[in-house]
């Protein structure tokens, strides 16, 4: 019972950091998605679509700024 307890304590940590972790609403979603947009298109991707795509959802999760 004893090793039960810290594992059941982590578990409850790492639940209530989940929770706390609160997505962005939908209206600033787009927003900044628009703006991740914006910013590819003049970046040139030329035919890379799938680079220009990661790129936008890199953007949009924070891993890179929009220029």
């Amino acid at each position: 019972m004893r090793k039960l307890t810290p594992i059941a304590a982590l578990a409850l940590a790492a639940a209530v950091a989940a929770i706390a972790a609160v997505p962005a609403s939908g209206a600033e979603y787009k927003t900044h998605a628009e703006e991740c947009r914006e910013a590819a298109k003049k970046m040139h991707f030329g035919i890379h679509f799938i680079r220009r795509d990661r790129w936008i959802r890199r953007c949009i999760r924070g891993e890179v700024e929009p220029h």
